[in-house]
């Protein structure tokens, strides 16, 4: 169904389910996502009231006639191995040293001379352990010096926009459309800053944007030029992830001092995703290596939903003019 989109991956735990939906000339979108310790969910009808709440997408779940459900799985923070890290590290250190006790416990109560004996079926046998277990005794010792260090976060430097801004040329449903989508996005991820680009002009910013940038939305001068990684990835069709931002030449093209920069200077990590051939969706986010596989998924769905919107299929198929009472 051209009204619905969708795209998975998986790691490990955790879930994040999304879920289009077309239902009497409605759309219906519903994400819940389970992270560090907190569950965010949105539902909304992008061509409905937006103040319809999870009632109404839960009375439609039974009779939906066009449902797909996508089950991205994530990393679950909460998960025992989390938690007990130090205790996980340490436990190929433990079971080395332990072995190598067993072995010489056991070589002692047997009787078996301490000089190592080729012709021993037994030496043989512990020589074999003995470096298994010093396998594990090195392998603990290196997990347990070497840790990963958490992810440096900052607070994004600029002015947040109380509400997005969001071109005034588009029709009432391409607006409302991507006003959701900016709650999507940081419903579902750590984002802390959006821009979209489409058809050559800039028809959203959200989140902190560069005070430079906040006097000036909206006027002439203040149109959105995007780079060659940006183009790029309109032109091949895929998402292109700058983990760390500081450590890409490239990052001049989302932050710095010149008057093009539209995302906040401290931003840390950026993913760009292509809108169809005609725009893209950039993410910025305060947190180095700040997005996941699946919220990369996530972003890739929303953008896919978002080209037929900014296209006009939505209004050609007649899906973006229902009325909130149509169909009940």
């Amino acid at each position: 169904s051209s009204s619905s989109s969708s795209s998975s991956s998986s790691s490990s735990s955790g879930m994040i389910i999304l879920t289009y939906r077309s239902h009497h000339g409605r759309l219906d979108a519903a994400v819940e996502h389970r992270r560090t310790r907190r569950t965010a969910s949105i539902v909304t009808r992008a061509a409905d009231d937006p103040t319809a709440g999870a009632a109404g997408a839960s009375k439609d779940d039974d009779d939906s006639d066009d449902s797909r459900r996508v089950v991205v799985d994530e990393y679950d923070d909460d998960d025992w191995v989390k938690k007990n890290e130090d205790i996980v590290r340490a436990y190929p250190l433990v079971i080395g040293v332990t072995a190598v006790i067993a072995i010489l416990v056991n070589r002692a109560v047997a009787g078996i001379a301490a000089v190592a004996d080729a012709s021993s079926s037994q030496t043989r046998a512990d020589v074999i352990a003995l470096i298994m277990a010093g396998t594990l005794i090195f392998t603990g010792l290196t997990w347990i010096s070497l840790k990963p260090k958490d992810p440096f976060s900052v607070r994004l430097n600029g002015a947040p926009l109380g509400s997005p801004y969001v071109d005034a040329s588009l029709t009432e449903y391409q607006r409302t459309e991507l006003t959701w989508m900016w709650e999507a996005i940081q419903a579902g991820s750590s984002a802390g800053a959006a821009a979209i680009y489409y058809d050559g002009r800039r028809v959203m910013q959200a989140g902190v944007v560069p005070k430079k940038l906040a006097f000036s939305l909206g006027d002439a001068g203040s149109a959105m030029k995007v780079g060659k990684i940006c183009e790029e990835c309109m032109k091949d069709g895929r998402s292109n992830y700058l983990a760390n931002l500081a450590l890409f030449p490239g990052r001049v093209e989302f932050v710095g001092p010149g008057e093009g920069a539209y995302m906040p200077d401290n931003t840390q990590a950026v993913v760009v995703v292509p809108v169809g051939d005609k725009g893209v969706m950039v993410c910025g986010s305060g947190t180095q290596r700040g997005f996941t596989r699946a919220d990369q998924s996530w972003f890739s769905c929303l953008a896919e939903k978002l080209d037929v919107t900014l296209s006009g299929e939505m209004e050609r198929s007649g899906l973006g003019s229902a009325k909130s009472g149509d169909g009940d």
